[in-house]
């Protein structure tokens, strides 16, 4: 619960900056939105395939991947 009080005591004492980050996403050209969420999705590819390369055994693909996903 702590991490999400300190996030929001942050967000507040800086809502300015996010709500002109928010402006700016607003405005944003759609293609340059696509390729930031496909390089989005491709760290957490990278950071699976760097998790299975620290382990001998292999691990599922698909739960490894959601991993991934829940940690970021």
């Amino acid at each position: 619960m702590l991490p999400l009080l300190l996030v929001g005591v942050v967000a507040v004492r800086h809502r300015s900056v996010l709500a002109d980050g928010f402006g700016h996403l607003a405005t944003a050209r759609w293609p340059w939105l696509l390729a930031a969420a496909g390089a989005t999705c491709l760290t957490w590819v990278a950071a699976a395939c760097t998790r299975q390369g620290a382990v001998v055994e292999r691990l599922p693909r698909r739960r490894l991947l959601a991993t991934q996903f829940a940690a970021g």
